[in-house]
């Protein structure tokens, strides 16, 4: 039998269920119900066949923006059915007049007040015994915004299903609770060698060749946006094993999450990265071969200067030694400790181009001769200048005379335009000129010096 609390209405007369003639049907009071319908934009409505009438509730009045003064008749409710609709709903309702007990359908409805709202329409027949219908009882919930949301959903769907079934970079769709390949869009197909009914039937783990924990681990990083990029090996139909930068992350389709990952081949890229990281060595192996060659070159010239003073032998290798001892405990780096060194063995080298008669005469010099000795220093910057060496020799050389008093030679430099490397050479060079024999004088010492 029909039920009382689903028309439950409010009005100046009390709490009353109206019909089309504006006569009351029911009272009632039950306000509880009463607001929970209005809360949740709920109507309800009975037609009763032997006498015609439309019952309604005052919710679904106001749903459908119906005057409070209007009374509304069954044709008057059943007009506000959007024409494009209509056609569906009769058949639905024929279909159940004629078989069933009830029937239920989505659809829109052109209220009193001009809106277009969408209803879920629920209905249940009652029939007498002899199966002759007496009513039909419905509710209407207004779904409008679920109705946009879900449209705007889909629309959403519609323009993704576009790009990534037309997008010319691989793309996969993987359910993230078992592994499965949802969908690969043409690109991936092409790319892995399958035709799309046997894709959809694999799973990722028989591409992916990390193992079946690993890219269990991974899928639940992905969903879980605790990681987005990795690399991966993923075997081909072919059976050739690609490197791929895969970029994957959670996406909503069809009311499940899914795993969108974009795939990126990056096996050639990797391959040329190595190539060029062995180059590196090859290189880095023949800078050292060259250096190698050229300390033995440096060295050798050192000897070569040496040869022309007997008193010089040993004398430049000493300054050396002494020199990157001194940059070494200053906290330099190896490579400037040996940029140090090796301009240390070669400091002397413009000698060659000074009279041997003037390096060993037993006495002094006179001024011309100092002035001739002393062009060793640019001789030493000339001779260095044109080699092309890892380490800059010829400017610490050239300058290992200047003092930063700028009383040096031969530039007469000053303090901070001295390289600091030619500081301390010249400081060595002066150390062991003291503590050694010369010609014209006996060796004062170490202490002395």
């Amino acid at each position: 039998m029909f039920d009382p609390l689903f028309f439950i209405d409010r009005s100046a007369e009390g709490r009353l269920l109206w019909d089309e003639a504006g006569q009351p049907f029911r009272s009632a009071s039950l306000d509880l119900l009463e607001e929970a319908q209005r809360a949740a934009r709920l109507g309800s409505c009975l037609l009763d066949l032997p006498s015609g009438r439309f019952r309604y509730s005052d919710s679904l009045r106001e749903l459908f923006g119906f005057d409070r003064a209007e009374r509304i008749s069954y044709a008057r409710y059943a007009d506000c059915l959007h024409r494009d609709d209509r056609s569906r709903v009769i058949a639905i309702k024929e279909r159940a007049l004629a078989e069933g007990d009830g029937y239920s359908y989505e659809a829109r409805f052109l209220c009193a007040d001009g809106r277009t709202r969408h209803f879920q329409v629920r209905t249940r027949i009652e029939r007498e015994e002899g199966g002759k219908i007496l009513r039909i009882l419905g509710t209407l919930l207004d779904v409008t915004e679920q109705v946009r949301l879900r449209m705007k959903l889909e629309a959403e769907e519609a323009r993704y299903r576009a790009i990534f079934e037309k997008s010319q970079v691989v793309m996969l769709l993987i359910d993230p609770d078992d592994g499965s390949i949802v969908d690969g869009n043409d690109a991936a197909l092409e790319f892995y060698g399958y035709s799309r009914e046997v894709f959809r039937q694999m799973k990722i783990s028989q591409i992916n060749q990390l193992g079946s924990g690993p890219v269990r681990d991974a899928l639940d990083r992905s969903r879980e946006k605790a990681q987005t990029f990795f690399l991966f090996p993923h075997l081909l139909a072919s059976g050739e094993v690609r490197m791929v930068h895969a970029y994957a992350g959670p996406i909503p389709i069809g009311g499940r999450t899914l795993i969108h990952s974009i795939i990126f081949d990056v096996t050639e890229k990797l391959r040329a990265e190595e190539a060029l990281v062995e180059k590196s060595r090859e290189l880095e192996r023949s800078l050292k071969v060259l250096e190698g060659a050229w300390e033995q070159t440096i060295k050798a010239m050192a000897a070569m200067s040496e040869l022309r003073d007997p008193y010089e032998v040993g004398h430049q290798r000493r300054v050396a030694a002494l020199a990157a001892a001194v940059a070494r405990g200053m906290g330099w780096s190896e490579e400037e400790v040996k940029a140090v060194y090796l301009a240390g063995l070669v400091h002397d080298i413009g000698k060659i181009a000074v009279p041997s008669d003037y390096l060993g005469k037993p006495g002094p010099l006179t001024s011309r001769e100092r002035l001739l000795v002393q062009e060793h220093s640019r001789a030493g910057y000339d001779l260095l200048q044109g080699i092309d060496i890892p380490w800059p020799p010829a400017e610490i050389v050239g300058q290992h005379h200047e003092r930063l008093d700028g009383s040096g030679y031969p530039q007469g430099l000053r303090g901070e335009a001295i390289l600091p490397a030619a500081r301390i050479i010249a400081v060595a060079d002066v150390v062991e000129a003291m503590a050694s024999h010369r010609p014209y004088r006996p060796a004062w010492g170490i202490e002395a010096a």
